[in-house]
């Protein structure tokens, strides 16, 4: 929930930043609630592929603030 908080109070309506932002809160979501579900090949897999991505979208409400 604080991402969206914070996603909407520093006026981030950029599409882009908010897509990224709500597949992370996505995946947090499933990691912390069904861990018993998750397979770890997955997890890897979606971090080796997407986290250059995200590190780009996190840079930038960074540089931002």
């Amino acid at each position: 929930m604080a991402i969206k908080q914070a996603s909407t109070a520093n006026g981030y309506s950029d599409s882009d930043i908010v897509r990224e932002m709500e597949g992370v809160m996505g995946m947090r979501d499933i990691i912390a609630h069904h861990y018993f579900d998750i397979d770890a090949v997955i997890v890897f897999d979606v971090m080796k592929n997407n986290l250059p991505a995200i590190k780009m979208t996190i840079d930038k409400m960074l540089f931002d603030i």
